[in-house]
């Protein structure tokens, strides 16, 4: 399965509650692209990104992938900031179908764009450092962002 995410947000749509005096909605136009073009299973603690039978396991304490693993305190963050993107993920979608729906009143899509967009910039920067510690790493969420 592959999965795009693209997102467009507008500052209006500032609503998070999380970090609400660190983060900057504007800058949710940073972002190009983000993708993951893994199969996704959460069992656990463990996420594990399967790919034409490479597997990346990602837990709270350590990283294996390509037969190596890697363990830092920096692997607690970028775990914690994976499973948020990927429920904000989820909740982004059901909200998308929500909003489609005619009868519906409220869908809280912008809430949950926001809170998308957040995540994304999160995981962004947890990357960064992870992909410094473990040479040769490249996160299976690929976030592309215009500086």
């Amino acid at each position: 399965m592959r999965l795009i995410l693209t997102i467009a947000l507008s500052t209006a749509l500032f609503t998070q509650q999380v970090h609400a005096q660190t983060f900057d909605p504007q800058q949710c136009a940073r972002i190009q692209d983000v993708e993951l073009p893994y199969e996704v299973a959460v069992s656990g603690a463990e996420i594990t990104f399967t790919r034409r039978g490479d597997n990346i396991v990602v837990g709270p304490q350590i990283i294996r992938a390509g037969g190596r693993s890697h363990e830092s305190p920096a692997v607690a963050a970028y775990h914690e900031r994976l499973r948020v993107f990927l429920r904000q993920a989820d909740v982004m979608a059901r909200e998308g179908m929500r909003a489609m729906n005619p009868l519906a009143r409220d869908s809280g899509l912008g809430s949950a764009a926001t809170s998308m967009c957040q995540a994304i910039l999160d995981l962004a920067a947890s990357t960064v450092v992870i992909e410094d510690e473990f040479r040769d790493y490249a996160s299976p969420v690929r976030i592309q962002l215009n500086r």
